[in-house]
């Protein structure tokens, strides 16, 4: 008999303390392939037969439509047309945990930690069967992890210790009944790495279902709902879906980000990411793609992402069914929106860099130094 374990048990390792690692469900682990030579001989290790993920693998839980957009070059409003299908092409995959034994056994324990000595981000966890699913792991990092078992006779098995790496890609994650949800961080910059599981940005929570909330609150940890809706629309004003008492609800601008109204409101939404109590952070809108989008943009050219990943992160929500859910053509809609954007600091303020740049408009918007110097300190790793 094949068992899972519910995932909230192992995303809720994942997600909690790991904030320093690189970015229909389906399993992850029938297309991997070992990156290294110490795979498995003939996949047999001790007594466990068969097992996968191989040994020094390297995953990608981005579904294959995604996978493939990532992977161009040049990403352009008229290829994510190519993808765009209006239904929900978002969803991860799982990475599946499986091996046999040929002895009889009473029950299997699967342990997964950070670090081959097992002392970073442990969890352990009680398998009935010989399989179990990760859903929503870190990208851009390692993971160590071993069986053992106990047999009928009393004996005690254990496996050598294993290992495989996610591969550095952006970070989609489940939450059931939201759609178009992924991790802000992940991405590379020159000063170091955007932190996971600090800032996820979603569509609304008003349909989130029991189980999605419960990966929302124990598995993600998420202490922070900012609403970047108006009052008004669906629960926005009221309270949060998820049930946080931290419950912010200020209005986003779209795309237009450059007069003193418009100004104001980054101004102060930025005040929330500068508040290190407020972490770990679920920002959304209606569609997560366009009020939602636009402080995502914010933030990550902020911290220094270069231009193609935050065109890559902008142009994702089209495999959401709320980022492709409206008529016009999706290229309109983001990439001239994105270039609006890009374009509008790049031509007008000053800075060496674009990070440099984005400081300038926040500047001019009223945010201050200190208060960027936090956003940075609060969201980059060196690791």
């Amino acid at each position: 008999m094949k068992g899972k374990i519910a995932s909230i048990v192992l995303s809720g390792m994942l997600c909690f303390g790991m904030v320093g690692c690189g970015a229909s469900k389906e399993k992850g682990s029938d297309d991997v392939e070992s990156t290294t030579s110490e795979s498995i001989s003939e996949t047999v290790q001790g007594d466990f037969k068969n097992i996968s993920p191989r040994n020094g693998a390297e995953i990608s839980i981005l579904n294959d439509e995604m996978e493939s957009f990532c992977e161009q070059e040049t990403l352009v409003g008229a290829l994510v047309d190519a993808y765009v299908t209006k239904t929900d092409c978002f969803a991860p995959k799982s990475i599946e945990f499986s091996w046999s034994c040929e002895k009889a056994i009473l029950g299997y324990t699967l342990t997964i930690a950070t670090d081959e000595n097992f002392t970073e981000n442990v969890t352990t966890c009680n398998v009935v069967g010989d399989s179990v699913l990760l859903e929503n792991p870190y990208t851009g990092c390692e993971y160590f992890w071993k069986i053992n078992a106990i047999t009928e006779s009393g004996e005690v098995l254990q496996s050598g210790t294993l290992s495989f790496k996610v591969k550095a890609t952006p970070r989609p994650v489940t939450i059931d009944g939201v759609s178009n949800t992924r991790d802000l961080g992940g991405y590379a910059t020159p000063n170091g790495r955007v932190k996971q599981g600090m800032i996820y940005r979603t569509a609304k929570f008003d349909d989130i279902t029991p189980g999605g909330k419960s990966m929302a609150i124990n598995g993600m940890k998420i202490k922070t709902d900012l609403d970047l809706r108006n009052t008004g629309e669906g629960t926005a004003g009221m309270q949060s879906p998820l049930g946080c008492e931290n419950y912010l609800r200020l209005s986003s601008p779209y795309y237009e980000i450059f007069s003193t109204d418009q100004k104001a409101q980054v101004r102060e939404i930025m005040k929330v990411f500068a508040d290190e109590s407020n972490y770990p952070i679920a920002m959304h809108c209606s569609l997560g793609r366009d009020r939602t989008g636009t402080i995502a943009f914010l933030i990550n050219a902020l911290l220094g992402v270069e231009e193609s990943d935050l065109r890559m992160d902008y142009f994702l929500s089209a495999f959401s069914y709320a980022g492709s859910a409206m008529d016009s053509a999706t290229f309109v809609m983001l990439e001239g929106n994105f270039e609006r954007m890009y374009g509008g600091i790049d031509g007008t303020y000053s800075g060496e860099t674009y990070a440099q740049k984005v400081e300038s408009y926040l500047l001019s918007a009223g945010v201050t130094v200190e208060e960027m110097q936090a956003i940075k300190s609060i969201m980059l790793t060196k690791n």
